[in-house]
């Protein structure tokens, strides 16, 4: 049976992470090295957001990022935000998005947010 592992992202999955973006958006302007480092920072390791991975055998397969936005409303609890969801062609329908995105929500609720999209 195939392992999936669902977990935070650690800066040495950037570069799978951008493998699957390019995936997703093959267009995109490449990020320089440099400013990389800054914006994984920001918004991995941020306080208002992170990326997240789903792991099969050991292989980064799917990922996503959740974003918390400041609010107004609802008492100030922050609106999570649910982007870039991919998952690579070879591990497709395997469950991978169903599990991040589960965990996605959990981190979500667990920060206090009033309602993810």
């Amino acid at each position: 049976m195939t392992c999936i592992t669902v977990r935070k992202a650690a800066a040495a999955d950037a570069p799978a992470v951008l493998a699957l973006y390019r995936e997703l958006r093959p267009n995109d302007p490449a990020i320089a090295n440099d400013r990389l480092e800054v914006l994984w920072k920001e918004v991995a390791e941020g306080p208002r957001s992170m990326v997240l991975v789903a792991e099969c055998d050991e292989v980064v397969a799917s990922t996503c990022m959740l974003a918390m936005l400041a609010n107004l409303a609802s008492g100030g609890r922050p609106i999570g935000v649910i982007e870039h969801v991919v998952t690579a062609a070879g591990f497709r329908r395997r469950g991978l998005s169903r599990r991040l995105l589960e965990f996605a929500l959990r981190q979500a609720w667990q920060a206090g947010c009033c309602k993810v999209m």
